[in-house]
Parts: structure tokens; C-alpha cells; sequence
């Protein structure tokens, strides 16, 4: 009689979750989301500087197939890799906390004072408040200064080492 028992077969996006959930954990990061559905896997972290944010991007690009192609209407498989298991998209986030997006929202306050004299001190009612007029260039700002896109206001909420440079 034999009692071995077969080898349960894994889906790719459980596996890419999986691998994507143990290279979190090497990393140390406790504030995360990784969830897979049907052909993609969504990643979502919480106030990772820049230079992880991209180091992190990078290493979970590997498991994306290809990309969607808006002109033809199709999705061409440009990064297929046969050694590892591979999904159509991952989604990749990288979530801010209130008290980070205010000490870059103080940076921008203080540094141009005058641009933003009419805008309210609270970043969390600067955001009701623009969703109310729909008027995004504000909230653009602190989002390009946080993701470390605005080389001089970024520098003055993140460190040097925590910026990704080209």
C-alpha cells in the first residue's frame, strides 16, 4: 500500500505571493499587505522610504508577465521568465501615515509660506478640503515629496541614504 501523498499544485499568484511574503520578512517589514486573486497579486506596504520603495518595486517587477498594451488592446508577455512563476499584474503600494505626510506637508509650509498661507495646517483637512474644490496640486506636491520625486523638499523629510538616486 502506498501512503505517499502527491504534491499539491499552487496556483502562480500563491506562489508569487508567497515568495513576494518571504522577501518582506527578510526585509524586516511588518507593516504589509500581500493578497492574490486571479492573475495578480497586490502588494501594500506602509511608509517605505524611496530608495526601498524602488529596490522593493524592482524585485517584485520580476514576477510580472508582461504589461497591457492601451494601443494594440492586448497584453504582451515582455518579461517572461520560465525559472520562476510569473503573474499578468502586480500591484504594488506604498502607503503613507498621517504623521508622515505631516512633517513633509510642515516642510512645505515652511519652506513657501506664501503659496500655501490660504491652505489649512492640518494635512488630514488639506485633503478634504481639496477634494471638496478638486484641486490636486497640493496634494501632488506632498505626494512627489514623500515618494522622494522633489529634490529639494524630499531631502528635508528623508534622509540622503533613504532617497534613491539614478
Amino acid at each position: 500500500m502506498n501512503t505517499a501523498v502527491e504534491p499539491k499544485f499552487k496556483p502562480a499568484q500563491v506562489q508569487v505571493a508567497e515568495l513576494i511574503r518571504k522577501e518582506l520578512k527578510r526585509r524586516g517589514l511588518k507593516k504589509t499587505s500581500v493578497r492574490s486573486s486571479h492573475n495578480k497579486v497586490v502588494i501594500t506596504v506602509k511608509n517605505l522610504c524611496p530608495k526601498d520603495a524602488k529596490d522593493l518595486r524592482k524585485f517584485v517587477g520580476q514576477f510580472e508577465l508582461g504589461h497591457f498594451c492601451g494601443y494594440e488592446d492586448t497584453y504582451v508577455n515582455s518579461n517572461k521568465n520560465a525559472d520562476i512563476p510569473q503573474v499578468k499584474y502586480v500591484n504594488f503600494y506604498n502607503e503613507f501615515s498621517d504623521d508622515l505626510r505631516q512633517k513633509a506637508y510642515d516642510v512645505m509650509l515652511e519652506r513657501s509660506p506664501k503659496n500655501y498661507a490660504f491652505m489649512p495646517t492640518d494635512v488630514t483637512k488639506l485633503f478634504h478640503y481639496h477634494r471638496d474644490l478638486d484641486n490636486r496640486s497640493v496634494t501632488d506636491t506632498l505626494e512627489s515629496v514623500l515618494k522622494g520625486e522633489d529634490n529639494l523638499w524630499s531631502r528635508l523629510v528623508w534622509t540622503e541614504d533613504q532617497l534613491s538616486h539614478p
